[in-house]
């Protein structure tokens, strides 16, 4: 493939479109985009070397990734792409060591088919998130040097935010995805899967997550038909929201909630309290749980009492 870098500012105009098809990209200056940029078939480089580039999506542009490899280098404080009012679409494609790839406002953001490599950190984040969904996606995190830098530059940051690989705030449908670390997590590193308000997780499958993998702080939807296996204090959800028809597997501490609906769930050699209340810290206590084989099975709805 031919292979292009770009090396001073580009200027995508209102009504222009920019394609990149089936070249090596170095992205080592700015684009400021207020009209189409696309990149399908490449392979995407960016913070690879001491230049530096970012793209800028102003209101009305958008922004598609199709059928690309995204490959990230050094970390830096801002993210690669940055803006408002926009529309990203990322289809059947892999990003490898992508940190602070994605932050934007009022946008809205497409994911599918995709695989996610060891982007643990602020990888996608939409503030004020507008018909959002992630699906059919791969999310790994499997390099010890990655995850051991991770730790470290949290540890020498005080007041550092955990690590978010989603943090799309609002309205964000995640379906049928499953991610998968080879080992467990340090409870010190706290990387949070899926952050925000109002989402919905749906068929997703999640072995060895972090403390408070999927966190949600305001105004949960639904947890359905899901699987958790090992990790610890894998969900927390405040304010409301639902979680059902979900399975535990040899999980510490697998729910914190507060006001929530639990319906026939299965916990399975999990330890801890199994459900706790996330305001008091205490026990969950509810009506009708039966202990079977090391399971707790929810026959019908409960409602999560303080202690």
């Amino acid at each position: 493939m031919e292979t292009v870098h770009i090396n001073k500012l580009t200027q995508i105009r209102s009504g222009e479109r920019l394609q990149f098809y089936k070249k090596n990209v170095y992205i080592e200056a700015n684009i400021d985009c207020h009209g189409e940029l696309e990149f399908f078939g490449c392979n995407i480089y960016y913070n690879a070397g001491t230049s530096i580039g970012k793209i800028t999506l102003s209101p009305e542009s958008q922004l598609n990734i199709w059928n690309s490899h995204v490959f990230g280098g050094t970390l830096d404080e801002t993210a690669f792409v940055r803006g408002k009012q926009a529309d990203i679409s990322c289809l059947n494609s892999t990003f490898h060591n992508c940190q602070r790839f994605i932050s934007v406002t009022d946008s809205e953001f497409y994911m599918d088919k995709c695989g996610v490599y060891n982007c643990i950190r602020g990888f996608v984040c939409v503030d004020n998130g507008i018909k959002c969904s992630v699906e059919n996606t791969l999310i790994k995190v499997d390099d010890l040097t990655i995850i051991a830098s991770e730790i470290t530059y949290k540890k020498e940051h005080s007041g550092l935010s955990s690590p978010h690989i989603f943090d799309i705030d609002r309205w964000c449908e995640y379906k049928n995805n499953l991610f998968y670390c080879p080992f467990e997590l340090e409870d010190s590193l706290w990387l949070t899967v899926f952050w925000g308000d109002n989402h919905s997780v749906e068929h997703c499958t999640f072995i060895n997550l972090g403390h408070q993998s999927i966190h949600y702080s305001y105004n949960p939807k639904t947890i359905s038909n899901s699987l958790f296996v090992g990790g610890s204090s894998v969900i927390r959800m405040d304010g409301g929201g639902e979680l059902t028809t979900s399975m535990f597997i040899n999980c510490e501490n697998a729910v914190e909630c507060s006001s929530n609906k639990i319906n026939s769930c299965y916990f399975v050699d999990c330890c801890g309290p199994t459900i706790r209340n996330s305001i008091s810290g205490g026990a969950i206590i509810g009506a009708g749980l039966i202990l079977f084989n090391n399971a707790l099975i929810f026959p019908r709805y409960i409602k999560a009492l303080p202690v």
